[in-house]
């Protein structure tokens, strides 16, 4: 094996498939002797990796003529005596893989059985301490020894990636306005945020097609943003931060790319030409229990990447939504609404500001009707009077839709418990006012679930708990299934303030307990 490009190509498929693997001249000479020309190698390198792949003559043309090496094979009669050789090899090889593969499959079999019986009596130590999230609805095999000898960084160096540089230039100022939307037809469980700024915000609720809110303000981002542009499915290069082989996952059209890196050289070698790829993470149910992390590798024409992004409040939700997912309904002459926010009544004023003379108070269902949007503020009549009403109060009525006010009053209490029942919340607090805690909890139905850990040690401490008669938390801590003590408190603020006692577990000692929640 003296040509360079060959040499290439060979150590190519290594660090593709065994990175680890130090493709020397013993190695290059045995692949020469077994296999013989470089079309053999390849062909069987490849299935010897990936014995389930269909490798195809037009592949490895393409794959040859990558690296500029001829895809004619000159006649070689030694080359043709080793053939034969090898197939008479491969026939010894075949009758002794007949002989043994029983064998090996009873050994595996008690193996499998020992080590299952063994590792069931030792469940509950085994996960005290595991942080990892386990993949819904998949089979998750972690090989370990890819694992500890491979990282994502080394991955990202032997496939040279760089990290991607994406413009940052903020946002442009707020626009309010007053329109209606639908959910677009096709799109379901579309997140409605607390916040447009994705790094810090959580989810609100979720809507579906068809369904109807009020707009009274949009925002444009002008960051850069890059985008799944179709439903993908593809098996991860990393879980949580550790390299394995796993099961495919599907990942939705969309869904937003973080820690993004980029390389023209990567290709799946089975699949693709060189192409520009990027590595980059995707991030499953954000700030729950079940949080995941996937490191994935995807060819750039399956990305959108856009420079900027326009977001709706929708005021029957107090949350944000981006605009690719409605379809805009402009006010009409008979635009009707009604009052929607947390007072149940607003006043009407003489004209658009705050400090602009009352004139009138309208309530919950009054309806009335939109005569011209100002932006923040719209001229509305009811039974004969006119004057001003804030857009942050305004709920536009769908006219297609008797049934809007139910449907919303489902939605709203929908809502609160996807903010206090399915999602993970993180408070930062004392005990005794002078030991730092760190605290997460997850509130469903009458009961809370969760954990903490001291600043100092952080070791995870399990929290269980219900709501009492008294309407107060009573939780129990617990480490390694023993009771370690108990922490009672009251909310305040919606939840934002926890304050109360912390016990040790014979209730002996008692101690202040207060936390506030992160941002």
């Amino acid at each position: 094996m003296v040509d360079s490009n060959e040499i290439k190509l060979i150590k190519d498929i290594y660090s593709h498939y065994k990175s680890d693997e130090n493709v020397d001249e013993e190695i290059l000479n045995s692949l020469t002797e077994e296999y013989g020309s470089i079309r053999g190698i390849l062909m069987n390198l490849i299935l010897k990796f990936d014995p389930n792949v269909a490798v195809t003559d037009a592949y490895m043309d393409r794959k040859l003529l990558d690296y500029n090496i001829s895809v004619v094979n000159p006649p070689n009669k030694e080359s043709d005596g080793k053939k034969v050789v090898t197939e008479k090899k491969s026939s010894t090889k075949k009758i002794i893989l007949w002989i043994t593969l029983p064998i090996i499959i009873l050994s595996l079999g008690a193996f499998i059985y020992f080590w299952f019986v063994n590792n069931s009596e030792n469940d509950s130590e085994l996960h005290v301490y595991d942080e990892t999230p386990v993949l819904v609805n998949q089979q998750n095999s972690i090989n370990n020894k890819e694992t500890n000898d491979l990282t994502i960084s080394s991955f990202r160096t032997t496939h040279n990636f760089n990290k991607l540089v994406l413009s940052q230039s903020g946002l442009t100022r707020t626009n309010y306005d007053l329109f209606s939307v639908n959910i677009k037809d096709g799109k379901f469980r579309i997140n409605v945020r607390n916040t447009y700024d994705l790094t810090n915000s959580y989810v609100l609720s979720q809507v579906s097609e068809n369904e109807f809110f009020t707009v009274s303000k949009k925002i444009t981002l002008t960051s850069e943003l890059l985008t799944l542009n179709k439903d993908l499915t593809v098996s991860p290069i990393a879980v949580d931060g550790q390299i394995g082989k796993f099961a495919q996952v599907t990942f939705s059209k969309g869904i937003k790319l973080n820690n993004i890196y980029e390389s023209e050289s990567y290709t799946h070698l089975i699949n693709d030409y060189y192409m520009t790829y990027y590595l980059a993470d995707l991030q499953i149910n954000v700030g729950q229990p079940d949080e995941t992390k996937y490191t994935i590798a995807i060819s750039k024409e399956n990305i959108n990447r856009k420079q900027s992004s326009t977001w709706f409040y929708l005021n029957e939700l107090n949350g944000w939504v981006i605009s690719e997912f409605c379809d805009v309904n402009q006010l009409t002459t008979k635009s009707m609404a009604i009052i929607n926010n947390s007072d149940g009544w607003s006043y009407v004023r003489e004209d658009k500001a705050r400090k602009a003379s009352i004139l009138f108070k309208l309530y919950g269902n009054q309806k009335f009707k939109i005569l011209t949007n100002y932006g923040s503020w719209s001229l509305i009549s009811y039974e004969g009077q006119t004057g001003f009403i804030s857009n942050s109060a305004v709920q536009l009525i769908d006219n297609n839709n008797n049934n809007n006010n139910s449907f919303l009053e489902n939605k709203k209490t929908e809502q609160q418990n996807l903010v206090f029942e399915n999602i993970t919340i993180k408070y930062e607090g004392f005990i005794a006012g002078k030991h730092p805690i760190t605290i997460e909890l997850r509130k469903e139905n009458n009961e809370i679930q969760g954990r903490y850990y001291y600043n100092k040690h952080k070791t995870w401490i399990n929290l269980n708990g219900y709501l009492n008669s008294e309407n107060k938390w009573k939780l129990s801590e617990s480490l390694e299934g023993e009771i370690t003590g108990y922490i009672d408190f009251v909310t305040e603020q919606n939840g934002m303030i926890l304050s109360g006692k912390w016990s040790d577990k014979d209730s002996a000692k008692e101690l202040d307990f207060t936390a506030k929640q992160t941002d």
